[in-house]
């Protein structure tokens, strides 16, 4: 054989013996080192999870005092707000006339909730009313309050009756 022809078959085992090393030894090697790179981050995440779990409860309890502060329990909104209306009514001697469900309209703007209930009683009793219920219990705001005065023909009493529409952004 001649010097030429001995150096292309050397080239040519050289290179199936590169082609079988990689398919048994090399890829295997490469597919194990990914592995244990995936493993190594799922370890990281798994080490990193008792504090993670120490924030949420921090947050947990600072977001329960904030829902405690603002008088709602896990009931939904208008049940807490009919619940504060009330407890605020019954303190000030008025009266909850009515109680509506609420009126939902949507625009460019965002979602809105609307409530509409009616009190009655002396106008100081009304606006210690609903003084509370737009400022300490943080549902939203008032945007309207209608108060009409109605003669009650059988007692020959008047009435003081107040419609209060209340406005929440969903």
């Amino acid at each position: 054989m001649k010097l030429d022809i001995r150096n292309k078959i050397l080239v040519l085992v050289t290179f199936l013996f590169l082609i079988v090393s990689y398919q048994f030894a090399i890829k295997k090697t490469i597919s194990l080192r990914q592995v244990y790179h995936s493993k190594k981050s799922e370890l990281n995440l798994v080490k990193d999870i008792p504090r993670q779990l120490s924030i949420l409860n921090h947050k947990k309890k600072h977001y329960d005092s904030l829902l405690q502060k603002m008088n709602l329990n896990d009931t939904s909104l208008q049940n807490s707000l009919l619940k504060i209306t009330n407890t605020e009514a019954l303190s000030n001697n008025t009266n909850v006339l009515y109680f509506n469900e609420p009126h939902s309209y949507s625009n460019a703007h965002g979602s809105f909730l609307t409530y509409n209930f009616q009190l009655e009683g002396k106008y100081n009793n009304l606006l210690r009313t609903i003084y509370p219920i737009e400022n300490n219990g943080n549902f939203g705001k008032i945007v309207h309050i209608n108060l009409e005065k109605k003669k009650d023909y059988k007692t020959n009493k008047n009435r003081l009756q107040g419609t209060i529409f209340f406005q929440q952004v969903k």
